[in-house]
């Protein structure tokens, strides 16, 4: 496993080293949330989370998140969500609804995982929407019974009528078994803007505590 660990912190550390052209906000995510099963193949997830500027610890925006995921076979899932962010203390807010299909696959100890989805955002104070095909990779490291790091790699394509590039994102963290129905999920997170004006850089600390009802 430390081989592994050591192999994926070179591979963060290299791409942000090497896609950096300026100064990275960093910053730190607080998440909680629940999820539960009405039935016996179907889970509703419920969010929120605090998104907070490191510079000064101020609250820079909040966010909630409602999703339904509906479980195909023993290797893939369909899922939809609705999410709302908004500034703190403001009342202008952006919404996005999304569709994905998810894919997971063992091999030893390790388990792939790919999400496919697609994505549309709105912003009610501009009206400005936004179009995106995204897909999320990962590998877990699934020996252990109360630890399993990941690493994953998500890029967000838009295509309405730009047809170019938007994020792309890598991960590095852990989901920790606290109890037998909570988790605990650390990471952190280099998420590269492009083809904008104002293309930003951040580094991304967070910490999610996820409990089954």
């Amino acid at each position: 496993m430390n081989h592994f660990i050591l192999s994926i912190l070179i591979l963060l550390f290299g791409v942000v080293n090497g896609q950096s052209s300026g100064k990275i906000d960093q910053d730190y995510w607080l998440g909680y949330g629940v999820s539960f099963k009405p039935l016996k193949k179907s889970e509703i997830l419920l969010e929120a989370q605090q998104r907070f500027e490191l510079e000064n610890f101020e609250v820079e925006q909040n966010l909630i998140e409602i999703g339904l995921e509906r479980k195909l076979s023993k290797y893939s899932n369909l899922g939809i969500l609705y999410r709302a962010t908004w500034g703190h203390n403001e009342e202008h807010s952006a919404h996005r609804y999304a569709g994905y299909y998810r894919f997971k696959l063992s091999k030893g100890n390790f388990k792939f995982l790919n999400r496919l989805g697609f994505q549309f955002d709105a912003t009610d104070y501009t009206g400005e929407t936004k179009s995106y095909i995204r897909n999320k990779m990962g590998v877990k490291y699934d020996r252990f019974k109360k630890v399993k790091p990941y690493f994953t790699y998500d890029v967000s394509f838009r295509f309405d009528n730009r047809n170019y590039i938007d994020n792309n994102r890598f991960s590095i963290g852990a989901q920790v078994r606290l109890k037998k129905k909570v988790k605990l999920k650390l990471f952190i997170r280099f998420d590269n803007e492009s083809n904008r004006k104002e293309a930003g850089q951040d580094l991304i600390y967070g910490t999610k505590i996820m409990v089954a009802i």
